[in-house]
């Protein structure tokens, strides 16, 4: 082989190499994107079951003291719910149906609102489910 001949080859052996590269790099980010997705509907799935669970225990042992502590738990883990999943129009609608579920003890007022985020508060907001200090 000439030099000539030497010099294209290696030229296209790295332009080769590079576009290889950009696919192994798309290719990897587009698992991680897949792979985050999934993670957040796990999580999101967890914590509606874990609702539910403070909702039967809530029923077992209620009490004055006891349901304070239950519906702050259950209201965290709907604005935690909120936060992993609002963006799924089907995860957004279980999260208001949770907000029914906790609507006296989100008028009661019996939690710190600044404690919760602002795109959470507009969204209860949004929903007829205003959270007021």
């Amino acid at each position: 082989m000439t030099p000539e001949q030497v010099s294209l080859a290696a030229n296209w052996s790295t332009i080769v190499a590079c576009i290889v590269a950009v696919f192994a790099l798309v290719l990897g980010a587009r698992q991680f994107v897949e792979t985050q997705k999934a993670s957040r509907e796990y999580q999101a799935v967890e914590l509606f079951l874990k609702f539910n669970q403070l909702n039967i225990e809530q029923a077992l042992s209620s009490n004055l003291e006891s349901d304070h502590w239950y519906n702050n738990s259950k209201f965290a883990i709907t604005e935690s719910l909120f936060e992993i999943a609002h963006k799924s129009e089907s995860w957004a609608s279980t999260i208001r149906w949770m907000l029914e579920q906790q609507e006296d003890f989100i008028r009661s007022g019996n939690f710190d609102v600044e404690t919760y985020t602002k795109r959470f508060r507009d969204f209860c907001e949004n929903h007829n489910c205003e959270i007021r200090p």
